[in-house]
């Protein structure tokens, strides 16, 4: 297959929804390390970028099954439905663990709230995929930042 054959560029509307969520996941983590005393900021900033990354999928989603990346991922409204339940599932979580990581002064010390969308991030990663290439991955970007969400509760 030559180089002009492979569909790197060809439409990459599936892709703006979990790029959002990194990016947002990154700066929120930034903004924490910055601001020790509020721990309203984390929460209230992961919760708008969640609904902010849903309202992107639904804005973006389409009826027309998309491929990008040499078809290892797949953009259809299967996979935008269910992003959009990841949404909502990581949204609820976030709101009744806060309370947990609110009353434990050893997981207020580091990112904890924020901390969730990277394993969201992964979640969509497998949702997209197209190739058990892509699925390996997006298991491997979870069991790695769940390995991380672990080492915070250790007593």
């Amino acid at each position: 297959m030559t180089l002009a054959e492979m569909q790197f560029v060809r439409p990459i509307f599936a892709l703006p929804a979990r790029d959002f969520i990194l990016v947002m996941a990154c700066l929120i983590m930034i903004v924490d390390l910055s601001s020790r005393t509020k721990r309203d900021s984390d929460f209230v900033l992961t919760q708008l970028a969640l609904i902010g990354a849903a309202v992107v999928t639904f804005m973006l989603s389409s009826v027309q099954v998309l491929y990008t990346f040499n078809n290892m991922f797949v953009g259809d409204l299967l996979g935008d439905l269910l992003k959009l339940l990841v949404y909502l599932t990581v949204i609820v979580v976030l709101f009744y663990s806060r309370g947990y990581v609110l009353d434990r002064p050893q997981m207020q010390e580091v990112s904890s709230i924020p901390l969730p969308c990277l394993p969201h991030w992964a979640m969509m990663v497998m949702i997209s995929a197209n190739h058990f290439l892509t699925i390996y991955i997006g298991i491997e970007l979870l069991s790695l930042s769940l390995y991380a969400m672990v080492a915070l509760n250790r007593d």
